[in-house]
């Protein structure tokens, strides 16, 4: 085989293994960042519509609660009032509520005997009594499952709430909801879905409640009957809650396609996005045929270039191969000697040598055998020897080629794979400088981004605040100057509008508030826990622990966080005021915090109350957005304060929860992780204040002559203002101190923490 095939070989060989290993290592790593940015983009978009139906069902029953505490309605069922007048206001207050709200379809009132005295229909006195609605709406606000309506012909939400007179049970307002207006608007929204993707939700028997956009007729009919989905409906009842997770199915169209399911408890639904897995993955396909063709690529320029190479080897070799065959012709002229620097150009010199010797020895032999017929023997001889050792000098010539030439191709395999190296080290060096671009492109797009989401929501917030503010104080203005002119009705809805403008308001405040826990964030640094709390007792909290008569608590020194002052102010602030808020009734609010170190490299804060607790079943769930418990009669507020809490502390990484017993109170907490730096000072703090409590403990007591006080001075403080420290009775030493009980029990903690650190 010639040596510029070899070399080819070679070349592509090793061009074809480096580049395969590199093209892959990058295709794995480019696929699995895809891959899951496809994932989290299609769990993204099924929570945000799961959210929004819930909060769709649960303005449904808000709305079905305050219809419920309306005039017209409690007199209708009100045996002590005039029933032509109720009945006349009761159909004028339902024709408003219908010709006003788009989705609501039907409105009826049952009496507590379970007759219909009222209704947008004409079911008037029909006995509904063995209906389940209203043994449901009895107990309180209720909202039944999708069903089509017997007088509609429509898919509705049935949702029933009952009606208290003078605090007693008096009957049930049933209120149905078009789905096709309401709930329908929302799965049939393809935002962020591609052009096959598409969003149905289904009930515990796994079909099909709402309008899918490849077959028609599918409410209830359609089954998605799988595995998967009973585990899910059943992990939800055994433990309320399920990790939500993209995974590629087969659906009944016969196309695999990527699902997520979110569950949606409180109806007992699961609502399902699908996109075609042609569609989410055509990124990685793409990126599969540009690293392919990189490949290729690479291979042509390589054989290119190795052919190039391998000719500057076996050019002057083929030169020297040429020389040597006219030489062994008899043209001793021929030269075959080169200028190069190489071991090839030295051997073809040496070539040259040899064959000026053997010519000035032929062209003597032929001298003396002219003129000496007597020493031709001799002379014959002589250039029989001198033939010889030539024809040894050239064996050994040849040999000497032959080690050269094998001499020569390890040095040009040396030469080629450090060049090999130096082109793969240049290569992943521009690699990582884009690596290194891009990433720093990212964050100044994600900088930028951030700002324009801060920009919008506060020229948002103000934009949607303005109209309210002039529907609050317009509306309170013709509520005034039209006051006594209104019948029960009117005043009524002037209420519910500026009732319903002020709390929007509200809900616009609270929003931006939690968008500027990430946008407005700024960098951690030392917070001492113990002032913060001080702070918020003698200024934020300082009416609302005065009119409820709480008192809020600190046993022990709380240890320092590293973290955003303003946002772990804010965080104790909602922590404290819940606790302030959520009391029982006659009960003066009592309010412990206190603060360990978990692990070495966490810090726990716990807020411990004796309110009014929270059931367990709700405890997972009260960290959301606009989550509430309460009326907003019982209990003022908006339901995002949790919501804000919780982004505040996993924003860097920490983790909050509540454990709570129903009647007794609540514990919230949460966790930090603690910085070296912060971990340092938290040790010294910690060994100076052991040292003070050990020195006066071996003592039975210490002098204040004794000691460094300008050092110490805040630590004694500190102890003395707690009940750790008492002042000595010995006369006669000036001022002296000893250990009470309670600094006894805080000295085993610190040398008990402060091994555990170490």
């Amino acid at each position: 085989m010639k040596i510029q095939i070899k070399v080819l070989l070679i070349v592509f060989t090793l061009l074809l293994i480096s580049g395969f290993v590199t093209i892959l290592v990058n295709q794995t790593v480019s696929k699995n960042v895809l891959e899951q940015a496809i994932y989290d983009n299609l769990e993204c978009v099924a929570k945000s519509r799961a959210n929004h139906i819930e909060t769709l069902l649960n303005e449904y029953k808000q709305t079905a609660e305050r219809m419920a505490t309306g005039n017209s309605f409690r007199n209708i069922v009100d045996p002590s009032k005039d029933y032509n007048q109720s009945i006349e206001q009761v159909n004028r207050r339902i024709n408003t509520i219908i010709q006003s709200t788009e989705d609501i379809s039907r409105v009826r009132v049952l009496d507590k005997k379970r007759i219909v005295v009222a209704s947008s229909h004409t079911d008037i006195s029909q006995n509904k009594s063995a209906a389940e609605i209203f043994l449901k709406g009895k107990e309180g606000v209720y909202i039944g499952d999708l069903h089509i309506s017997n007088f509609t012909g429509n898919i509705v939400i049935r949702v029933a709430a009952p009606i208290l007179v003078n605090g007693e049970f008096s009957g049930v307002i049933i209120v149905d909801y078009d789905a096709e207006r309401g709930l329908f608007k929302i799965t049939t929204d393809r935002t962020g879905l591609g052009e096959t993707g598409g969003i149905y939700l289904i009930n515990k028997d796994g079909y099909m409640i709402t309008p899918s956009r490849f077959i028609n007729d599918t409410f209830r009919k359609q089954k998605i009957n799988t595995d998967s989905t009973r585990d899910w409906f059943r992990a939800i009842e055994i433990f309320e809650a399920h990790e939500h997770e993209a995974v590629i199915y087969k659906i009944y169209l016969g196309t695999e396609v990527l699902r997520v399911q979110v569950p949606i408890p409180m109806m007992g639904w699961y609502l399902v996005a699908e996109i075609s897995d042609e569609e989410a993955f055509a990124p990685i396909a793409e990126l599969t045929r540009r690293m392919l063709s990189i490949l290729a690529l690479i291979l042509v320029i390589g054989v290119a270039v190795s052919i190039v190479l391998s000719r500057t080897i076996t050019k002057p070799i083929l030169e020297l191969h040429h020389g040597v065959e006219e030489i062994e012709k008899g043209n001793m002229d021929f030269k075959v000697g080169t200028k190069a620097e190489d071991e090839i150009g030295q051997l073809s010199r040496a070539f040259d040598s040899m064959t000026a010797e053997l010519k000035k020895s032929r062209a003597e032999l032929e001298e003396y055998s002219s003129g000496l017929e007597e020493k031709v023997e001799e002379r014959t001889n002589e250039l029989a020897d001198k033939v010889k050792e030539s024809e040894e000098q050239a064996n050994a010539t040849l040999n000497l080629l032959e080690d050269v030439n094998e001499t020569k191709n390890e040095l040009e395999a040396s030469r080629q794979a450090i060049l090999n190296m130096v082109h793969d080290l240049e290569t992943e060096k521009r690699e990582a400088e884009n690596a290194k671009e891009m990433l720093a492109a990212a964050n100044v797009k994600l900088e930028r981004s951030n700002k324009e989401l801060w920009d919008f929501a506060y020229i948002a917030s103000h934009d949607l605040r303005e109209p309210l503010r002039k529907i609050s104080a317009f509306g309170q203005l013709l509520q005034e100057s039209l006051k006594g002119k209104l019948d029960e009705d009117e005043e009524e809805n002037f209420a519910f509008m500026i009732d319903g403008a002020t709390r929007m308001q509200q809900m616009i405040d609270d929003l931006l508030v939690y968008s500027r826990v990430s946008t407005k964030a700024k960098p951690p640094e030392r917070v001492d826990l113990n002032a913060v709390i001080d702070d918020l007792k003698n200024v934020e909290l300082a009416v609302q622990v005065e009119e409820t008569g709480g008192v809020i608590n600190v046993p022990e020194p709380l240890p320092p966080l590293h973290a955003d002052p303003s946002q772990i102010h804010q965080l104790l602030q909602n922590l404290l005021g819940n606790g302030l808020k959520y009391c029982r009734k006659g009960v003066p609010p009592v309010i412990t915090v206190r603060g360990r170190v978990v692990n070495g490299n966490t810090v726990r804060i716990e807020v411990q109350d004796n309110g009014i607790g929270i059931e367990e079943q709700y405890c997972a769930n009260i960290f959301g957005m606009f989550k509430r418990l309460h009326s907003r009669e019982d209990y003022e507020g908006s339901g995002i304060g949790l919501a804000v809490c919780k982004k505040i502390v996993e924003r860097p990484g920490g983790k909050i929860g509540v454990e709570s017993n129903p009647g007794v109170g609540s514990t919230f907490w949460f966790t930090v992780p603690i910085t070296i730096d912060e971990l340092q000072i938290q040790r010294n703090r910690w060994d100076v204040m052991s040292d003070i409590l050990e020195e006066i403990s071996w003592e039975g007591g210490v002098q204040k002559t004794n000691l460094d006080w300008k050092s110490v001075k805040s630590y004694f403080d500190f102890l003395m203002d707690n009940g750790f420290l008492e002042a000595g009775d010995e006369p006669g030493k000036g001022e002296s101190y000893k250990l009470t009980e309670k600094g006894q029990d805080l000295l085993l903690k610190l040398q008990t923490v402060a091994e555990m650190i170490r």
